[in-house]
Parts: structure tokens; C-alpha cells; sequence
């Protein structure tokens, strides 16, 4: 298959039940945005109850979703998916569509995207190091509209620890207090 799919397999947090489920191949339609005219095809997983029609459990955390706006068909046969999977239905939504929740949303995103990430973790600590307290949102911020001349004397009186380890941990994954590495 050349189809590239967004499912939630090769994560090691997920029950080991998650890899056995069969799959529905939910197609979304995007309209605007950066994926803005694209498709992209996502393998929600889906209960295993034979004797009632499937129903589609969210990309994330694998509850039972209220949403009775995916309607899956049978596929003719089923198809494997990239991980081994078993890909039995299909369908079209919205991405909403595919989680139980906001959180579920931010969190499958969040693991896939570096960006995500830093944007959910810049609204949790709001750019402040949980290290050693150094605000540097604010600090960058404050360089960003200073003088040269400025800048250079607020670089030398930040504290060591603060503002340019906090750069090194985003660059290089360091702590805080191992600047000298």
C-alpha cells in the first residue's frame, strides 16, 4: 500500500490490546490551513463485537466514542495495514471526529509533532523554566525589541542558568544546570 496512514501503532504507552483491533480507514477532508486541500487517511481502531455494527473507539485513549457522525461501511476484503493491522471498514469524518476528547486531540498531535509539542508546553509553563524560574519567553521577548547595546547587557546580567541554558536545553536537550557541558 502506498497510502502513508496516521494510526496510533509503534507507541509503546498503548494497552497491547490496541494492536490486535481491527481498523477503520477514516478518510479527512481538510479545507484550510496548512493541510489545507489534503486528505489524509487515519486508522481508527474500532471494537471487536461481531454480533453489532463496529464501533469506533478514539485514536488515543481507546474509549467507546459517542460520535454518530462516522458512519463505516464494510470493506469487500480486508486489507492489511502497515503495522499488521487488520483494516475491515471505511469511512470519512472530520479529525474531530476521531477522539473522545480536546485532550485526546492535543496528546495523539502532540506525539507526532515537534511543533504541537512546543506549543502545548509553552501553554502549560507559559516560557518559564520549571528548572530554575528563569522567565524566558519574557526575556527573549524583551531582547527582541532592544538595542543591540541592550541586549548585550541583559545577556550578561541574566544568570548563567537562565536564559541562554534554557536556549541550550531547546537546541541540544540539556539540563539547565549542565551548561558547561
Amino acid at each position: 500500500m502506498g497510502d502513508k496512514f496516521h494510526s496510533q501503532m509503534g507507541h509503546r504507552s498503548l494497552p497491547v490490546k490496541a494492536k490486535t483491533l481491527p481498523r477503520c480507514q477514516v478518510s479527512v477532508q481538510y479545507t484550510q490551513g496548512r493541510l489545507g486541500g489534503h486528505t489524509l487517511k487515519f486508522l481508527q481502531p474500532m471494537s471487536r463485537d461481531e454480533d453489532s455494527e463496529p464501533t469506533l473507539l478514539c485514536m488515543e485513549c481507546l474509549k467507546v466514542l459517542d460520535s454518530h457522525s462516522i458512519k463505516p461501511s464494510s470493506l469487500d476484503a480486508a486489507l492489511p495495514g502497515p503495522d499488521g493491522e487488520t483494516i475491515s471498514h471505511e469511512a470519512s469524518a472530520n479529525e474531530t471526529d476521531l477522539f473522545c476528547s480536546g485532550n485526546c486531540r492535543a496528546r495523539f498531535f502532540g506525539k507526532r509533532n515537534g511543533t504541537s509539542l512546543r506549543r502545548q508546553l509553552f501553554d502549560l509553563e507559559r516560557g518559564v523554566c520549571q528548572k530554575c524560574g528563569v522567565d524566558c519567553h519574557d526575556l527573549w521577548q524583551t531582547l527582541l525589541t532592544s538595542s543591540p547595546e541592550r541586549r548585550k547587557k541583559k545577556l550578561e546580567d541574566s544568570p548563567r542558568d537562565g536564559f541562554l541554558s534554557a536556549h541550550f536545553v531547546s537546541q541540544f536537550g540539556a539540563s539547565c544546570c549542565e551548561f558547561g557541558s
